[in-house]
């Protein structure tokens, strides 16, 4: 089943961490091999997640966060390290959002889960503002939007999730228009006006 595959996968990633941590011993916090070792966290964390959601194992979340945490403070170095990195700083917006997203599946600490996803989104306009053809950086925020939106909604917080999912779409839908055989940019905007549509209602209720 699939829960049986997200723990083969999770002893995996479980057998990289070392490897990677070993790459990453004694280089900069703004190198490639830091970065490599945060994204093996963050793949660890994200499996942690899947198996939390569906056998409501909460040791699983435990250590997703952990991990998110690890991901998070390794990235955080970098980016003080080189604070203009714009590949570090966007990289650190997707741990942020990543952590935030998991903070709405678990149902816990879900202030800290909206502050995540919206640091992430305040990084992630100001990348995606200072390139205007980057359309790889307006899906990342357009992404982070909906899960700020995500865990209002999880929150009971329907009009400020509405107005997550607003913005979401409208950074979407000039993307969709401009790619419109774009698979994962489509399947994008069609969750985001479900999830639209699904705050409006229970606004009008």
């Amino acid at each position: 089943d699939n829960l049986s595959a997200f723990r083969l996968v999770l002893g995996h990633y479980r057998d990289a961490l070392p490897a990677c941590e070993a790459l990453a011993a004694g280089h900069s916090p703004a190198s490639p091999e830091a970065r490599r070792l945060a994204s093996a966290c963050i793949r660890l964390a994200n499996t942690l997640a899947a198996i939390g959601r569906k056998a409501g194992d909460r040791a699983a979340f435990a250590e997703c966060f952990a991990l998110h945490d690890r991901a998070v403070a390794l990235l955080e170095a970098g980016v003080r390290a080189e604070p203009e990195n714009a590949r570090l700083l966007r990289a650190l917006a997707g741990a942020l959002d990543v952590r935030g997203s998991a903070r709405g599946e678990s149902g816990e600490n879900l202030a800290a889960g909206e502050a995540d996803c919206a640091r992430a989104v305040e990084m992630l306009r100001e990348l995606a503002a200072a390139d205007h053809s980057n359309a790889e950086a307006r899906q990342d925020l357009s992404s982070a939007l909906y899960d700020l939106g995500f865990v209002r909604k999880t929150r009971g917080e329907w009009g400020e999730a509405a107005a997550a999912f607003r913005d979401s779409l409208r950074v979407l839908e000039p993307l969709v228009a401009a790619q419109p055989g774009n698979v994962e940019t489509a399947f994008d905007l069609s969750r985001t006006r479900t999830a639209l549509a699904e705050a409006e209602k229970a606004l009008t209720h």
